[in-house]
């Protein structure tokens, strides 16, 4: 059990620890991603370790399997991506002429066709204009006629060079923080255990055992749930007709990591997609039909089998979460909410200043000894 001395206003603590997430962010977001993916490599790792090989040899294992799966759907999302910018001009005039008999609905579909349609060409545009601008650089410095040249040749440089620094030295931070934390992870637990010990706070190792398997379990079944999910929508796009069935695939296992609403955005885009390859309405509705049956099915059958009692959260607590790491973090915080806030939940069973949070969220009943109900018209005056 865990005991604390709590003092102060809990409201100015809980804005305290809200403005120190938003403002830390930069800080903050890459050390829970390391976090998560270690719980994830965890049973990984622990496997291969079971085997009899070194537990450097799991850890090592398991982050190479890791970057592999990351390089390899990276690629393909890039390639899919290109082949998707090419297509969906062609489909955009029989998607715009399909929607105009559909009143306010079609200009719902229109709008979300163009905005997709942006967001494929904004990420294209980096590539082919990164592209130009070498090649642009390449011929400026072989001519070297002016100066404006060389120095449109050093920030050209200077901007690549700062994109790639960037985004390889984030992955490379929390790739090295993911080592060190599947290395280390029984001290840290320790060390974690002595500093809040020695801050008057009393924890069992039983705590953090079942937070730490709880959200690990659940991050490896939503990735193994999520991939026969994208698998299936893959192949039945393909079936149907439906342009780069693999884009959809991959995007519906991507989008399904954002609770509730990210599956239903790629259905959202499938269905306007469908639009512009039959004249015809019975292929974009069993397109819909068939994504609803899918996600009944994922929901009520298979996410409970791989999931057992899941995250401990109500539907509440799910959608909730979502808002507010979202809110907070963006589309990071989005894809973070459940594993972060199944994690506290756990806490807020024992530690006093987070048990708010556990009766709200945990999908744990609540003690039904507790304070009685007062409704209007059945409470009696003194």
């Amino acid at each position: 059990m865990i005991s604390a001395k709590i003092s102060g206003d809990p409201i100015l603590r809980v804005l305290a620890v809200i403005a120190v997430l938003g403002v830390s962010q930069t800080f903050l977001v890459p050390i829970a991603v390391s976090g998560l993916i270690t719980l994830t490599l965890s049973p990984v790792a622990d496997w291969i370790r079971a085997r009899g090989l070194k537990r450097w040899v799991g850890n090592l294992l398991s982050i190479l399997l890791f970057l592999g799966l990351v390089g390899t759907t990276g690629w393909v999302v890039a390639d899919q991506l290109g082949a998707m910018a090419r297509t969906a001009p062609q489909l955009g005039g029989r998607i715009l002429e399909r929607t105009r008999s559909l009143g306010p609905l079609g200009t719902l579909l229109r709008g979300a066709f163009a905005g997709f349609q942006r967001t494929v060409q904004a990420g294209t545009a980096q590539i082919s204009e990164t592209k130009a601008d070498v090649e642009a650089a390449r011929v400026k410095d072989e001519s070297a006629r002016t100066d404006d040249s060389e120095s449109r040749l050093l920030r050209t440089l200077q901007s690549i060079f700062l994109a790639v620094v960037g985004t390889l030295g984030n992955s490379i931070i929390i790739l090295v923080l993911v080592g060190f934390l599947l290395t280390y992870r029984e001290d840290l637990a320790r060390r974690m255990l002595r500093f809040v010990e020695e801050r008057g706070i009393s924890i069992s190792s039983s705590t953090l055992s079942e937070m730490a398997e709880k959200v690990s379990r659940y991050l490896l079944a939503e990735v193994t749930v999520n991939a026969f999910y994208g698998g299936v929508i893959a192949l039945f796009t393909g079936l149907m007709g439906l342009p780069h069935p693999v884009f959809w695939g991959i995007l519906a296992f991507l989008f399904r990591f954002i609770p509730y609403v990210g599956t239903w955005i790629v259905a959202l885009m499938a269905f306007v997609f469908s639009l512009g390859i039959t004249p015809f309405w019975v292929r974009p509705l069993s397109i819909l039909a068939f994504w609803l049956l899918l996600e009944i099915v994922t929901a009520d059958l298979i996410e409970p089998f791989f999931y057992g009692r899941r995250t401990g959260l109500t539907s509440l607590g799910v959608l909730l979460s979502a808002l507010f790491w979202g809110w907070l973090w963006g589309a990071v915080g989005l894809i973070l909410a459940t594993p972060l806030t199944a994690a506290l939940v756990v806490l807020g069973r024992d530690i006093p200043s987070l048990r708010w949070l556990h009766l709200l969220a945990a999908s744990e009943p609540v003690d039904k000894a507790g304070p009685a109900l007062v409704t209007t018209g059945t409470a009696s005056a003194p």
